[in-house]
Order: C-alpha cells, then sequence, then structure tokens
C-alpha cells in the first residue's frame, strides 16, 4: 500500500512543474483493486490527500488532449460540485484548447476505496459474506480463497455515476474546441460507456451506453444542456442486459460549438 500511495503521490507532484507548452498528455495506471471483489476497495490516498485529483484538471486547461488510462480519480473527475451537484461556486474553469478527452479502463473504485459498483447480498448466506474478512490464516479456508465462489460486480451506484457525468457535463460546455470526449469503465459483464463526438461539419452526438437500471436523470441532462424528453433511449435485444441513450443535433444546445 506504501508504494502505492507514494508512486500516485509522486506522480501528483510533478504535474505542476511541466511545461506550459505541454499540448497532449497521456497517463496509464495499474491495477490497484483488493484481491477479493467483496473487500472493501484500497485507499490509495496520502493522509486523504487525493493531490492527482486536484492536479489533473489544472494540467488539462492548458491540453488540447488529455488520454487517461487505468487511472482512479475522484468523482468529480473534471468540474468540481458541491453537495446538490451543483457546479461548485468557485469552479471558474475552462479548457480553450482542449478537443480530445479519453478516459478509458475507468476502475470501478475511487481512490478513497470506494466502490462504484456494488453485488447482489441475498444469492449468499450470512456466514459467506462474512468469510473474506476472517482474521489470521482462517481466511484460507473460506470458499472464496480457494476459487469456489466468486462475486462479481454489476449493480450500478446510480447517484455516484449521475455525479461523475453531471461533472463531466459541466465540463464539457466550457470546452469550446471538444471534438470527442469519451469515457469506460474497466471490462464488466456489461460495457458502461459514454461517447461525446462532434465532428465539423455534423451535429454533435452524446450517447451512453450502460446496464439496464441507469438512466441520466434531470440533473445530467441540464449538465450537458438536453431535455431528457428530447433523448432517445433504446434497449437493445442484440445485446442482453444494455440499453443505449443518445441526444443529438438541435437537442444539445447547451455545448458551444466549435471555433476555427
Amino acid at each position: 500500500m506504501s508504494y502505492l500511495r507514494e508512486r500516485r503521490q509522486a506522480i501528483a507532484r510533478e504535474l505542476p512543474s511541466l511545461p506550459s507548452s505541454l499540448q497532449t498528455f497521456y497517463l496509464e495506471g495499474l491495477s490497484e483493486k483488493p484481491w477479493l471483489n467483496i473487500l472493501p476497495g484500497l485507499n490509495i490516498l496520502s493522509d486523504n490527500d487525493d493531490l492527482l485529483s486536484a492536479n489533473i484538471p489544472q494540467l488539462s486547461l492548458g491540453l488540447r488532449e488529455l488520454t487517461l488510462t487505468q487511472t482512479s480519480l475522484g468523482i468529480d473527475i473534471l468540474f468540481p460540485l458541491d453537495e446538490t451537484c451543483k457546479p461548485h461556486p468557485n469552479a471558474g474553469l475552462a479548457w480553450p484548447l482542449l478537443e480530445v478527452l479519453n478516459l478509458k479502463n475507468v476502475p470501478h473504485y475511487l481512490p478513497s476505496g470506494e466502490w462504484l459498483l456494488d453485488w447482489d447480498r441475498s444469492k449468499w448466506d450470512d456466514e459467506d459474506i462474512n468469510g473474506p474478512t476472517t482474521a489470521g490464516m482462517e481466511i484460507f479456508d473460506t470458499e472464496f480463497m480457494s476459487g469456489d465462489a466468486y462475486i462479481e460486480r454489476d449493480i450500478v451506484s446510480v447517484e455516484r455515476f449521475h455525479r461523475l457525468f453531471i461533472s463531466l457535463g459541466y465540463a464539457a460546455r466550457r470546452m469550446s474546441r471538444l471534438i470527442t470526449m469519451q469515457f469506460d469503465l474497466l471490462p464488466l459483464k456489461h460495457t458502461f460507456e459514454l461517447l461525446f463526438v462532434y465532428e465539423t461539419d455534423d451535429p454533435p452526438c452524446l450517447e451512453w451506453i450502460t446496464p439496464l437500471g441507469y438512466l441520466p436523470d434531470e440533473r445530467v441532462s441540464e449538465a450537458w444542456g438536453f431535455r431528457l424528453e428530447d433523448h432517445e433511449v433504446k434497449v437493445w435485444e442484440s445485446r442482453e442486459g444494455l440499453m443505449s441513450h443518445k441526444a443529438n443535433g438541435d437537442t444539445l444546445q447547451g455545448l458551444r460549438r466549435r471555433t476555427t
């Protein structure tokens, strides 16, 4: 754990010293999850100070392209929100140059160790669930350690994802040259991704591909600048358990058109 925390802090501390002329930044992390999905996530923060999540937005203000792969960041990924998911009063951020934003293979947990996905406890007895927290050598006698049991985290923490997409929406509306924004979770049983595309000669298109059970709410639509009644929802019969939500063209009035 100390290595994970020190590595994260070392990267975060160096970001402000990068040259202001930098136009493209790539960062690829490593797996930082516990050995069992049933266990609490790993808290990789040093003294609960999330310096990386604080410095990435500042770095991005002067970039043309930002790609983060398998990198755990705070839920307000770029744009800070208050407790009601409204823009923070001090969030005077703008990205006049950013054209490409890729958040790839986003981990299923926050840097604090909080999981973004839950699991179905009704399938297990209490004694089974308590097994992985067994102390000492007894842990090796549990069915989880032997591989006879497997927990799949496939229940979406809806409120957390609302907040994440609200933050991205308010950020996107301050990216006057944005061409593409892509967000996707590490591979799951089902796909979970967001894709925004704004080509020069075509109307903008915003699409979520999510497991059944997640729908953008009015706060998300307000952040991105479209009305819920105008966006198209489609359940894919060919891809069981998935649905698509799409807003495009004139329904995305909240997004400023790119300048040349």
